[in-house]
């Protein structure tokens, strides 16, 4: 059975670079592409300091923010990720 091949201009990729330390993960919390702000959507660890959320988004963007262990908010304003948009952010905490 053949796979589907997925448009890579409706794939939006949102690269997160933060250590949030040993025992601790990232999620997100939004609108759009399935997020909710009421429970965060684990995010993927790359690396010691790197987490990805890759979707195939319906919408032409989606809204969020990063929050450690779905608990604690990273400060300033919410991210807008465009639909087929591939971008790095660097959250920062309180």
């Amino acid at each position: 059975m053949a796979k589907k091949k997925v448009n890579n201009a409706e794939v939006s990729v949102l690269i997160v670079k933060y250590n949030c330390g040993l025992n601790n993960h990232l999620t997100l919390r939004g609108e759009g592409a399935g997020l909710s702000w009421h429970h965060g959507t684990p995010l993927l660890n790359q690396g010691i300091d790197e987490w990805i959320f890759e979707i195939k988004a319906p919408d032409d963007f989606f809204e969020c923010k990063v929050l450690i262990n779905d608990q604690v908010f990273e400060i300033g304003d919410n991210h807008k990720i465009l639909k087929g948009k591939k971008i790095t952010i660097h959250p920062k905490f309180s």
